[in-house]
C-alpha cells in the first residue's frame, strides 16, 4: 500500500475551517495552492471534517403531511414553489413516502390520455401505455379522422 502524501496538521485544519466554502468557485484552487496540496485533497479533507455540502433543511411534519394529500391532483412544480424546494426534492420526498400520482386521483394529463385512448379505440380501463400496442403507436396523439370519428 502507497505511502501516505499529505499529512494535515491543526493550523491546516483550522485555515479549512475558517476559508472553505464549496459555492465559492475557485475557493479549493486557492486553498489548495495555499496548504501545497491538490485539490481533491482538500475537498477530501473537507468533507472528512463535514464541512462539504450542506444536506437540504429536514421536511417538517406539516410539509410532510400537505405533500402527502395534495400529490396526488397538484402539479410537482406547484408543491415545489410552496415549499421553496427544487421539483427533484419533491419528487424523491414523494417516492420515499410511496406516494404515485396515478395511485388514486387522476391529473389532468392522465385524464387527457385516457380520452385520447378511448378515442383511438383502447378501452378506458387500460393506460395509455397499453394502447399504443393496439393501435401500433405508443403515446402519440391520435390522428385526425380518429377524433372527428
Amino acid at each position: 500500500m502507497p505511502k501516505k502524501k499529505w499529512f494535515w496538521n491543526d493550523l491546516s485544519d483550522a485555515l479549512l475551517r475558517r476559508t472553505y466554502d464549496p459555492t465559492v468557485p475557485g475557493r479549493s484552487n486557492m486553498l489548495a495552492n495555499r496548504l501545497r496540496v491538490p485539490r481533491w485533497a482538500v475537498n477530501r479533507r473537507a468533507a472528512a471534517l463535514g464541512l462539504s455540502r450542506q444536506k437540504e433543511r429536514p421536511w417538517s411534519p406539516a410539509e410532510r403531511a400537505y405533500l402527502e394529500s395534495n400529490f396526488h391532483h397538484v402539479s410537482v412544480k406547484a408543491l415545489a414553489r410552496r415549499f421553496g424546494r427544487s421539483p427533484t426534492a419533491v419528487r424523491l420526498k414523494a417516492k420515499r413516502l410511496g406516494l404515485r400520482k396515478s395511485d388514486e386521483c387522476y391529473t389532468a394529463c392522465s385524464l387527457a390520455q385516457r380520452s385520447v385512448s378511448t378515442r383511438t379505440g383502447c378501452l378506458l380501463g387500460s393506460g395509455p401505455a397499453n394502447c399504443g400496442r393496439r393501435t401500433g403507436r405508443r403515446n402519440a396523439s391520435p390522428s385526425r379522422a380518429a377524433i372527428a370519428g
